[in-house]
């Protein structure tokens, strides 16, 4: 990629806790390899921008004080840019029904 002139990539783990990507986002992600790709991208001056969300329903603080650390080691190890969102959830999606059990209407602000 970066032969070919590519000069950034952008990584999206969404969290730096696991309980709350596999729980709560029903994602399969591996920290350590996103951490050896920030790294490897360092290596050879490939820019990386890598992406979180914080405020899931069922966040805990430990969990945003796990991605805190995992957000400081990949600065460590070469993280260029970071981006931070707040979590936001789209009617009829996967992670709403999960996360919310159907019990609110998304669509409507009153509910979220």
């Amino acid at each position: 990629m970066k032969k070919s002139g590519c000069g950034l990539i952008a990584l999206s783990p969404e969290s730096g806790s696991m309980r709350v990507l596999t729980q709560l986002y029903g994602k399969k992600v591996d920290l350590n390899h996103i951490k050896s790709l920030v790294q490897f991208a360092h290596k050879i001056d490939l820019r990386t921008i890598v992406y979180f969300v914080i405020g899931c329903k069922g966040e805990t603080l430990q969990d945003r004080e796990e991605t805190t650390r995992y957000i400081i080691d990949l600065t460590k190890v070469g993280m260029d840019e970071m981006g931070l969102f707040v979590f936001i959830t789209h009617p009829e999606t996967a992670i709403t029904n999960r996360v919310y059990n159907n019990k609110f209407n998304v669509a409507r602000w009153e509910d979220m």
